[in-house]
């Protein structure tokens, strides 16, 4: 998925700037630095997965509701 690519590329991006880090000569600073440019990257992945995960589960609720209902006879309440 969009999420899991993003997430990939975010731990590559990471990686090379800390490569790049070990280059220079203040290193923790940079790393550190490093590690938190991709824990805001990450955490805003994982809000953005988090909703599409609420979504995906609101369908699928409503979807066996509609089932039962289908089922039992009962009319549709969305109508």
């Amino acid at each position: 998925t969009r999420v899991t690519q993003s997430r990939a590329a975010a731990h590559q991006t990471f990686s090379e700037a800390e490569t790049a880090c070990w280059r220079r000569f203040a290193v923790n600073d940079c790393v550190s630095n490093a590690r938190a440019d991709r824990r805001k990257v990450l955490a805003s992945l994982r809000d953005e997965e988090l909703g599409l995960n609420l979504q995906e589960r609101q369908r699928n609720t409503a979807a066996k509701l509609k089932q039962l209902n289908d089922k039992q006879g009962a009319p549709d309440p969305g109508k």
